[in-house]
């Protein structure tokens, strides 16, 4: 048996090793990221399994003795858990979880959605092997499957440290496949080169009125249930920002907000019942040392088109030249599309041509000679 001491090396590695990992997916059509899919009812959403091991090299690489890798090899692959939102034929990652390893390659998974598209639970053919970090035996489903993995969308609730209480999840509506399938094995190392497409995968906004035009990635916070800060990842908590304005999309199915006492934080979140995606369009962005968000006193409006597809969102005064201007003299700020889930900082009028902005008047204007 290892001391406990090396039990917490092991644990900590492999956190290390599969964090650069998590988000190399691939963004070409239904198939982004390895593993295999399981769509929630409602189709915006699904998850996909994998598992993945390290090879000998990786293991010396992270600094483990040979009793600690000769325990890692005997575990076999940790199993990873990719929850995303279906676009069309993208998916765009919400975030990753590492479920219980130890069960083996044999073993067979399914993944069942309540009708409500809020919980999922991953259910495993057999019962992962205990190690010197993770002592407990995973639960069982009415059907004798393990519950290597949960996840409310509501309360954030998971493993670690959320526990499962059977009566919380019995009496639901499940769906899924009745038999588990088996998943592929993807093997992960230290020196796997960086995906050349990795950044967009959780979406882009392009900022085309600099000289040099470029994009920022699109950032996914969660709220933390007990004290309501800001999380990034799985560390870092930060108090949110005071909202300045919020306005929610026509069909409800989304809310935008304006946050933040000096440089403004644009959010977008599923309405206020969801915790898992807070979705950071922009926040304090400075490109060549020329801050891009407006000043308090600019008044900042919200308009979302009739269909619910785009957000809008206009200020009196521009925060750096290069804005085009409407008739009513306001500047067009940022323009995002929540089909495409992509967005552009300083659109030009003619990207607003043919879509309905209620209360919105001719998009005709003045054009803005950009730097």
């Amino acid at each position: 048996m290892l001391e406990s001491r090396q039990a917490k090396h092991i644990s900590a590695a492999l956190a290390l090793l599969l964090v650069p990992f998590a988000g190399q997916a691939s963004t070409s059509g239904r198939s982004a990221g390895e593993g295999r899919p399981f769509t929630s009812p409602d189709g915006w959403r699904g998850v996909r399994l994998s598992l993945q091991s390290a090879d000998e090299r990786t293991l010396e690489r992270l600094g483990l003795d040979p009793a600690a890798r000769a325990h890692l090899r005997a575990l076999g692959p940790t199993l990873k858990i990719a929850f995303f939102r279906v676009h069309g034929d993208r998916e765009i990652l919400v975030r990753t979880f590492t479920g219980s390893g130890g069960a083996g390659e044999k073993a067979r998974y399914r993944v069942l959605w309540d009708d409500q598209s809020r919980r999922f639970l991953v259910l495993c053919s057999a019962a992962p092997q205990p190690s010197i970090y993770r002592t407990a035996v995973p639960p069982r489903w009415k059907t004798g499957e393990s519950v290597v993995f949960f996840f409310d969308r509501t309360t954030e609730q998971s493993p670690p440290g959320g526990k499962f209480v059977a009566s919380d999840w019995e009496g639901l509506l499940w769906s899924g496949p009745s038999e588990g399938v088996h998943v592929p094995v993807v093997s992960i190392g230290t020196s796997a080169p960086e995906p050349a497409d990795r950044t967009s995968q959780t979406g882009e906004i392009r900022l085309p009125i600099f000289r040099a035009p470029t994009t920022e990635r699109i950032l996914n916070l969660t709220i933390h249930p007990n004290t309501q800060n800001l999380r990034a990842g799985e560390k870092g908590l930060f108090a949110m920002p005071p909202v300045r304005s919020s306005s929610s999309s026509p069909d409800g199915r989304f809310t935008a907000k304006l946050a933040g006492e000096r440089d403004m934080m644009v959010l977008l979140a599923e309405g206020n019942r969801y915790r898992d995606e807070l979705w950071v369009l922009l926040f304090s962005l400075r490109v060549n040392n020329r801050v891009v968000t407006p000043p308090a006193s600019s008044d900042p409006r919200l308009l979302w088109s009739r269909d619910s597809r785009y957000v809008l969102i206009l200020t009196r005064e521009a925060p750096a030249r290069g804005f085009d201007q409407l008739p009513d003299r306001t500047f067009i700020y940022l323009l995002f599309d929540t089909h495409e889930w992509g967005g552009v900082l300083g659109p030009r009028r003619e990207e607003l041509a043919g879509i309905d902005f209620p209360g919105l008047k001719a998009t005709g204007g003045a054009t803005v000679t950009r730097d």
